[in-house]
């Protein structure tokens, strides 16, 4: 050791902990436990599993900074498969002793499998007071190469000398393993104030008694825009939680809705992410029908359940669905200001009230079917709240009994509309002025039409004809 004035560089010397190591006593193995970590490094700069190492495997976690959630799934999980007064499972570090008790400036970690999970540091004064040199921010798994590495991360500086180092790891969603080789505290005898973190730098990079430009300062950041591709690239490889939120949106958006509401009982990261407003676009809920022995209709209550996720709804398809006109009503009312497709085809509910609801909700409607209504639907007068749209470009209402007055006051309304379908029943031309009507509001309102569908079809036959 040099005089008090230098730097004092030391490997652990004594080691304990109650983290759940993967050797041990209860699996018979000395080759895994802490005491492997005990001296100079063994196996560093080599990658992978190594025998003489200390492992951290454990599904044990701090109680005191685990969300409720976390606590209830994580020890379920525990106590099917070990005892439950084992208190093992509310910690996640492990405490290293060294010969001289020093001010800390640098603890150099030798990660040399699965590095990354080191999440706090920890050191005690001689009052057995514990007092934090690092922590990770946000303190989760970060994105770092599949490489041995020398974890050195910038320390917090106090006042007072320690030979007791604390490391805490992340205390959840565990990859496999963490494997360490070794850990070195460098200090001083003498409180050094340096006049910022770059002078600290420089006075370890020039008094080190070995090359110290391997180890990694910063090599744990949410800051993924710092990160090589190469990193993210092997990261994304090994766990799914190491994936940001944008990138599992991207994924999620590509689900129906049955899988996304499965995906979401995953855990509580899932639940959070598939009630994001961005992946309800377009909600397809069709055939949603009473049990016939019942009469029962357990579907009113889906509807209700999508409503605090749709604020940016566009599409909702509820073809051949019979759920409460208040049900609908009142989904409208909160998710249908930015609807453009509607599909209501062969929807019992469907009646005056309904219509006019759409009428003063949906002005982006750009796509609407009414197609199978006919007579069970007891519409009135509803039609004619449809005038007051004006962005359509695609009717539907092929079987379904409207009145020619309102038929023409959309049309005249909509100069838009490119696709338009009154197909039905034989008596529905059975006016002959009704055709003419139809032809020369078409001709002189709907510049943009590209297909029209008028035919006109025999009850109780199967032929039909086209007119």
């Amino acid at each position: 050791m040099a005089s008090h004035s230098q730097l004092y560089y030391q490997y652990v010397k004594k080691s304990s902990s109650i983290a759940g190591e993967y050797g041990g006593t209860n699996t018979g193995s000395i080759q895994y436990t802490s005491e492997a970590i005990i001296g100079p490094p063994n196996k560093y700069p080599s990658y992978g599993e190594f025998p003489p190492a200390f492992i951290m495997q454990t599904d044990g976690f701090n109680i005191s900074s685990t969300s409720p959630w976390q606590k209830e799934t994580h020890i379920a999980a525990y106590v099917n498969s070990k005892p439950q007064n084992d208190r093992t499972m509310y910690c996640n570090y492990i405490d290293l002793e060294f010969d001289e008790a020093v001010y800390p400036l640098r603890v150099s970690i030798y990660e040399v499998y699965n590095p990354g999970y080191v999440t706090e540091i920890w050191a005690q004064d001689f009052d057995g007071r514990w007092f934090q040199l690092w922590t990770a921010k946000p303190c989760r798994r970060q994105i770092v190469p599949s490489t041995s590495q020398i974890f050195s991360p910038p320390l917090q500086s106090f006042n007072f000398r320690t030979k007791i180092i604390r490391l805490k790891f992340m205390n959840s969603l565990w990859n496999y393993s963490t494997q360490l080789d070794a850990v070195q505290l460098i200090g001083t005898k003498k409180l050094i104030v340096p006049n910022n973190q770059q002078s600290l730098i420089d006075l370890l990079d020039n008094n080190c008694e070995r090359s110290c430009h391997q180890d990694i300062m910063y090599n744990l950041t949410s800051d993924y825009k710092n990160v090589s591709d190469k990193s993210k690239e092997q990261s994304y490889g090994r766990n799914f939680d190491d994936f940001p939120n944008e990138i599992l949106l991207k994924i999620l958006k590509n689900l129906d809705v049955t899988s996304l509401c499965r995906m979401g009982r995953v855990d509580k990261r899932f639940n959070n992410l598939t009630r994001d407003p961005a992946l309800f676009k377009c909600l397809k809920l069709r055939n949603l029908r009473p049990i016939k022995s019942t009469r029962i209709n357990t579907y009113n209550n889906i509807i209700p359940y999508f409503e605090s996720r749709c604020h940016f709804l566009e599409q909702l398809d509820l073809t051949s669905s019979d759920i409460s006109v208040e049900t609908f009503v009142k989904f409208l009312d909160n998710c249908g200001s930015r609807l453009t497709h509607l599909r209501l085809s062969n929807c019992p509910f469907v009646d005056d009230s309904v219509l006019e609801k759409i009428s003063k909700v949906c002005k982006k409607l750009k796509v609407l079917d009414l197609s199978d209504l006919m007579y069970d639907n007891h519409i009135d007068e509803g039609f004619s709240h449809l005038k007051n749209l004006d962005c359509l470009e695609e009717l539907n209402l092929n079987w379904t009994f409207v009145e020619i007055q309102p038929i023409c006051e959309i049309l005249r309304k909509n100069r838009g509309i490119r696709d338009l379908n009154l197909g039905g029943p034989k008596f529905w031309w059975s006016r002959p002025e009704n055709k003419e009507i139809i032809t020369t509001v078409l001709k002189n309102s709907c510049p943009k039409l590209e297909k029209v569908n008028l035919t006109r079809y025999c009850t109780g036959c199967c032929c039909n004809a086209g007119n």
